[in-house]
């Protein structure tokens, strides 16, 4: 599920429903989230997959003007949709992206307008890389070989998008300071390794003021850092 908050007035939540088995069918909902009390009300459809399949959603995204959203599955199919939020039935899907046939772990927007995608993979050790694609060229950026020893379970943007925190199975955390281009790929620059857990990383929010990032593990615990050293300043257990 994902929540997206232009103003008061306007706000919407985009989920996916369908369950890994038995086989089910797949839909991507939206509901207006403008007035709370009727959230109750029947959701608006964006897609629904008529078919039943085994694969099933594993992510959403919503870019930060509110226009596009991302959805990832267990096939490792990544799918946009420009969103008609008066009309949902009518929004548009922009691409469908295949990429490694591995279920994808997360996936985020890289600018404001959701011309830049970045997601990643699940469960091999050959998925420690971040991909980026350009939707608006339908064409993939050279991928962000990371220095992660394991699979990367996590991707988190700020608000301001001038950090990408990626999580690992290799209990660690990377804090990526991004550069973005109008018609650029990102730049992925000086990764600081945020190093404490003492089990796989599965969770990762950046504090709205940018200059905190919480991350949660199988250790049981949660670790704040501070985003310009690095450093640990917190940990809950």
């Amino acid at each position: 599920v994902a929540w997206w908050q232009g103003s008061p007035a306007q706000s919407y939540i985009i989920g996916v429903t369908g369950t890994p088995r038995p086989f089910t069918q797949r839909r991507v909902v939206l509901w207006d989230a403008g007035n709370l009390q009727q959230l109750n009300d029947t959701p608006n459809l964006i897609f629904e997959d008529k078919q039943p399949t085994d694969y099933y959603f594993t992510k959403v995204a919503i870019c930060t003007n509110g226009h596009r959203i991302a959805v990832g599955d267990s096939e490792g199919i990544v799918r946009i949709w420009d969103i008609n939020i008066k009309e949902p039935q009518n929004s548009k899907l922009v691409i469908e992206l295949e990429s490694l046939n591995l279920p994808i772990s997360d996936l985020v927007f890289l600018d404001h307008d959701g011309r830049w995608i970045s997601f990643t993979h699940n469960g091999t050790q050959k998925t420690h890389v971040i991909n980026v694609y350009d939707i608006n060229s339908d064409s993939l950026a050279t991928p962000i070989i990371t220095d992660h020893s394991d699979y990367i379970t996590r991707l988190a943007v700020n608000k301001d998008i001038t950090y990408l925190a990626t999580a690992s199975a290799d209990k660690t955390v990377r804090l990526w300071s991004l550069q973005l281009s109008t018609d650029k790929a990102p730049k992925f620059n000086n990764p600081k390794i945020l190093a404490g857990h003492t089990d796989i990383v599965t969770a990762l929010s950046f504090h709205p003021s940018s200059m905190r990032l919480a991350s949660g593990s199988h250790d049981r615990s949660i670790k704040i850092w501070d985003t310009e050293t690095g450093i640990e300043v917190l940990t809950l257990w």
